[in-house]
This record gives structure tokens, sequence and C-alpha cells, in this order.
């Protein structure tokens, strides 16, 4: 009788185990996941940043297109919080109201946009805004 409390302790026990070990390595590939989002996030508003303060802009078309297809590429990798994030970033530094910066493609799906946030001329035509609360 004992032997078998064992092996089904053990057996519990290792199953226990299994699962926790599980559990970890998922909270690590989320936690790496989140780190390598706020690194794109970071270098984004750094590149961005810099562009803005240390270059002349004499050349519109190449100086939008450039910030499109980094703006692009970065939402691609982001959550819908850093997107929130990138969209404010880009707004409060003048670049999408009018026309200048061309957008179209976005996805902001899920983006919350509520909230404190005045956003007058927000100008974002045929971008995906699936879920999104603006």
């Amino acid at each position: 009788l004992i032997p078998c409390i064992l092996g089904t302790f053990t057996i519990v026990f290792t199953v226990q185990q299994q699962v926790l070990s599980q559990q970890q390595h998922e909270i690590d590939r989320q936690n790496q996941r989140d780190a390598q989002r706020e690194t794109a996030f970071n270098a984004y508003i750094n590149d961005i940043s810099n562009l803005l303060l240390n270059t002349n802009h004499t050349n519109k078309t190449n100086f939008f297109l450039y910030i499109r297809t980094k703006t692009l590429t970065v939402l691609r990798s982001l959550n819908p919080e850093r997107k929130k994030y990138i969209i404010l970033f880009l707004y409060e530094s003048g670049l999408l109201q009018g026309t200048g910066l061309d957008l179209s493609g976005a996805e902001l799906d899920n983006v919350e946009l509520i909230g404190p946030y005045k956003l007058d001329g927000l100008y974002l035509p045929s971008t995906s805004w699936e879920n999104a609360l603006i």
C-alpha cells in the first residue's frame, strides 16, 4: 500500500512540476517578447526624434517616406498600447495633421485613443482601426 501511495505521489508531483515549468516557460517567452517590443519602441522614438531635431527637411518626400517606412515597420511588431504612444508621438510632433505623413495601410487595431488626448486635425486615412476606441 505504501509503495502505491509513494508512486502516486511521485506521479502527481512530476505532473505538477511539468505544468509549473510550462507556465514559467510561457511567462519567460512573454517577458522576452515584451522586452523586444520595448526595445523596438525606444529605438523608433530615438531615431525619429533625432531625425526631427537634426535634419534639414529640404527633401520632404524622402523625409516623409523614411518616417512612413520606419513607422509601418515598427507598428507591425508592437502591441496596441505602444502603437497608441507612437501615434501620440507623431501627432504631438506635428506629423499627423494635414497630408504630410501617409500612414495608409497601418494596422491600428485595438488601439485606445480615448482619454485626455486632444487630437484635433488627426489625419489617418486608409488605416485599420478594428476594435479600436477613438
